[in-house]
């Protein structure tokens, strides 16, 4: 498991354990939405989260994960957060968008230099900003997940990484 997946999903199972998700005695389980086929990473991460939520909270703490739009488009999967009908969700930054404005600046071209320095910011104050603006909307960022930068191409048939 990369670095990147791994601290993604330590923190998202640490968060449903201080969120009390995860307590003694009762079994609860968690619905996780995502609009990407099985074959893409979004799914091989919710599963191993999933997997790895039921290990430590031994067998009390479920995630249902349900690929490909099964139980709504990122817009739906966002609203239903909101209203408690689903609890978990994978969804690029666009449809966010729409709940909260600042997330707009992720889909500028060009901000960030690569990977690294994606990381730096996401995982950092700018990062922990753009989360906190999510809770008065009734939402909580729990993690970013890569999902790579852009190829374009140019004139010459060449792509530059993005």
């Amino acid at each position: 498991m990369n670095f990147t997946l791994k601290k993604i999903l330590t923190s998202t199972i640490a968060t449903l354990a201080l969120l009390g998700v995860a307590h003694a005695g009762a079994e609860v389980r968690l619905k996780l939405g995502h609009v990407a086929q099985p074959s893409h990473p979004f799914h091989t991460g919710a599963l191993k989260l999933a997997e790895l939520a039921k290990q430590y909270s031994n067998g009390e703490l479920i995630i249902d994960v349900f690929p490909a739009s099964q139980i709504g488009n990122e817009r739906d999967l966002i609203e239903g957060a909101r209203l408690g009908t689903i609890d978990m969700l994978l969804t690029s930054t666009a449809p966010v968008m729409g709940f909260e404005k600042r997330f707009g600046v992720l889909d500028m071209p060009f901000i960030f230099r690569d990977v690294q320095h994606a990381h730096k910011v996401l995982d950092g104050e700018v990062g922990k900003q753009l989360f906190a603006a999510l809770e008065p909307k009734g939402l909580k960022g729990l993690a970013w997940f890569e999902n790579g930068f852009r190829d374009t191409p140019n004139t010459r048939s060449k792509r530059l990484r993005i």
